[in-house]
């Protein structure tokens, strides 16, 4: 009787209070569930649920595609003829950008050894072989600006690889400028120490020969034996040309010739990197610089004997 008089009275008792409030919530957990499309509830993620272990994994991951990245503008950095001191630089900022406490870096003309320590005590050392390198100061310009632009952004790591793909994507090998550079410089030289118009012009058509030889040879010969056959063609082809009436004084055509193969900056820099510290760098890059000079003399001298035989000079 009391039980019918509170129902009609609109009135529950505390057990009936229960019962409903406890429906009505598994009638709503109900409800989102099949607004969800689900048949068992799905506990929606949330950063408690995130493991400490999935974490410093990614943390880790991040930190091994940075290094890899920073390694890549490294190596192509050396690759260009940069000073060990800019690239060394280079790795350092980049690295400390993206969160690292710790950088060592070890940088010399054939080998770059990074190591980066991680708030979260994660040490990572990658290592590059460099196998050959040139000169091409525009391109250390674009990595130059590259790095500032990861340094000021942060990109994420692979944001951070799709922009080192496109600045690669950009590089255009710009024959016909390096042509005609090559051939004014040879010519002036040949001017400069005292050869005749006739002999710049001798000197600046091998120059071309020359310039394809240096672009276009096999990538698989020895560089000084690669330097050896360019100073040949060289002397030779100066002979060749005072022969046949093109040239007027053979040793004046050598000399602006042999001014397209002297290495003159890789002296430059070995003589920067002694005078910043770096012992191993600069003196690689000075015996390097020796050699070629060394080469370079040892196809000339070939050519000279062969004029003095010929009775050319």
């Amino acid at each position: 009787m009391i039980e019918e008089n509170t129902k009609e009275n609109g009135l529950t008792s505390p057990e009936d209070k229960a019962f409903s409030e406890n429906g009505s919530a598994e009638s709503i957990s109900a409800e989102n569930i099949s607004a969800e499309g689900g048949s068992a509830p799905v506990k929606k993620p949330t950063t408690e649920s995130v493991s400490a272990d999935e974490i410093a994994s990614g943390i880790r991951y991040s930190a091994d595609v940075m290094l890899g990245c920073v390694l890549d503008i490294a190596e192509e950095l050396i690759e260009c003829g940069a000073e060990i001191q800019r690239v060394e630089d280079t790795v350092e900022r980049i690295c400390t950008a993206y969160g690292a406490c710790k950088t060592e870096v070890f940088v010399t003309t054939s080998l770059i050894v990074a190591t980066i320590g991680m708030p979260d005590g994660y040490h990572k050392t990658q290592t590059r072989r460099i196998y050959s390198t040139q000169t091409n100061f525009s391109r250390i310009e674009e990595l130059n600006a590259l790095s500032r632009r990861i340094c000021a952004t942060i990109p994420t790591p692979e944001e951070f690889k799709r922009l080192y793909r496109e600045s690669k994507k950009r590089i255009k090998n710009k024959y016909a400028e390096r042509y005609v550079g090559a051939f004014l410089l040879v010519s002036a030289f040949t001017l400069f120490f005292g050869g005749g118009f006739r002999d710049a012009l001798s000197a600046g058509i091998i120059a071309l020969a020359v310039t394809t030889l240096i672009f276009f040879g096999p990538k698989w010969t020895n560089a000084l034996a690669h330097t050896v056959v360019c100073s040949l063609a060289g002397g030779f082809l100066s002979l060749l040309a005072v022969f046949i009436g093109l040239g007027v004084n053979a040793d004046k055509i050598m000399i602006g010739t042999i001014m397209l193969l002297i290495p003159g900056i890789d002296i430059g820099n070995s003589l920067r990197d002694l005078l910043c510290g770096d012992i191993v760098s600069g003196s690689i890059r000075l015996i390097k610089a020796l050699l070629t000079a060394s080469a370079i003399a040892v196809g000339y001298s070939i050519a000279v004997m062969a004029g003095g035989a010929l009775n050319v000079f």
